[in-house]
């Protein structure tokens, strides 16, 4: 399924906060808020937004990020490396890629969960060696709880925000029993805090598209990360969509969606010409598994305890 400019931007918005109304959206994007909401229906029809997801705000908590690259002789097969990873809590994302190597997303509060993750995919017999990725944060970052404080009455929205995190406000009032008042108020404060991120789960793969990863390696003292991230917004309007950046290993895995092949191939050249790019290498994958990832998981134990 191809996007046309102005749908990509309502699903970057929604990304970012998927409670945005459709007036507001609309005057992102430049539509009548009917004329989002028309499209919005259209993409969650096709299947394209699978849902509207609710996340505790990974900033607000001691969680990292970090991604792994298993590097394999091909003999691994993907069930299997998915079965041995899985036992891992923080994992939640798995990508096998064309060269038979995997991308692990993994999230985790302490340095031994990490290595533990790492430990079990180095004695697979097949993995020749991996590379880690880690978010590197400021030392109190370890010091901050697993999850932000809610107040029952919060829980009760929470609750069904788990559901459908763009539940309309009368919905959530009557399902929690809270008036209506009360239930905006508090929605307010979830959506102008930093205690909770609004965004959503949605099908790249979908049709013809083809999704790949560009790792993009260079060099600290000639590059700019932001100057770099707005020239792929510039050059790759329609394919580019996110990057997950670690300034510390001088590397970027940049996102790519598109329904042309030769695109792989246009954009791998158009990176290493960037000045202060040294290397970028291109992978195609799909998601071999996925499962909640620790901020929503730990979100919905908060909840349940709350209630």
């Amino acid at each position: 399924m191809a996007l046309d400019q102005k749908e990509k931007a309502i699903l970057q918005h929604l990304l970012v906060n998927c409670r945005m109304s459709y007036r507001k959206l609309g005057g992102l994007v430049g539509l009548t808020g009917s004329s989002v909401k028309k499209r919005i229906d259209l993409l969650m029809k096709s299947g394209f937004i699978q849902r509207f997801l609710v996340y505790i705000n990974p900033d607000s908590s001691n969680l990292r990020f970090s991604n792994v690259i298993a590097y394999t002789d091909s003999s691994i097969g993907i069930e299997s490396f998915t079965n041995a990873v899985r036992k891992h809590e923080g994992m939640y994302l798995v990508y096998p890629f064309t060269s038979g190597d995997f991308y692990v997303g993994f999230d985790y509060s302490k340095d031994k969960d990490l290595d533990a993750l790492c430990s079990t995919i180095e004695q697979m017999p097949g993995v020749l060696r991996i590379e880690r990725f880690k978010q590197q944060l400021a030392d109190e970052k370890e010091f901050r709880p697993d999850a932000p404080e809610f107040t029952l009455n919060e829980a009760k929205v929470l609750d069904q925000l788990l559901v459908d995190a763009r539940m309309p406000d009368h919905l959530i009032a009557a399902n929690s029993g809270l008036p209506i008042k009360m239930v905006r108020r508090i929605l307010d404060d979830f959506e102008n805090g930093d205690r909770l991120w609004f965004t959503l789960a949605w099908n790249p793969n979908l049709g013809r598209n083809i999704t790949f990863t560009c790792i993009i390696r260079h060099k600290a003292d000639r590059f700019s990360g932001k100057d770099f991230l707005d020239w792929l917004d510039t050059e790759f309007p329609s394919d580019y969509w996110a990057t997950r950046d670690y300034p510390s290993q001088q590397t970027m895995f940049s996102f790519f969606v598109t329904e042309r092949l030769p695109s792989m191939e246009e954009a791998s050249q158009a990176i290493l010409s960037y000045p202060g790019v040294e290397s970028c290498s291109t992978h195609t994958h799909y998601t071999a598994f996925n499962r909640n990832p620790l901020i929503r998981t730990r979100l919905e134990r908060l909840v349940e305890q709350k209630l």
